[in-house]
């Protein structure tokens, strides 16, 4: 995902947090069956069409820490990846 016109900032003040993931993105599958699957939960597995899916996270933002406060300092480019596992459209 790129951000255009300054950084995605959630209130002004800071960057995203790599765990920010499920207060900011609502990515949705779509099965064959035309059936649409939100993946809201990081960590969660999804089933789609039989197969399994994951979403990790954000990547892409600064540094993994075990906690993150107002200091957190993201990379500032505008690029931020939602990271997912297990999924093989076959």
């Amino acid at each position: 995902m790129l951000t255009v016109g300054g950084a995605l900032s959630p209130i002004g003040v800071r960057g995203l947090y790599p765990a920010d993931y499920r207060n900011y993105f609502r990515p949705v599958a779509r099965d064959r069956q035309g059936k649409l699957i939100p993946l809201v939960n990081a960590g969660q597995e999804y089933l789609i069409d039989g197969q399994p899916i994951t979403v990790v996270g954000l990547a892409d933002l600064g540094k993994k820490a075990k906690t993150y406060d107002e200091c957190y300092q993201e990379d500032s480019e505008n690029q931020i990846d939602p990271i997912r596992t297990n999924y093989n459209a076959g």
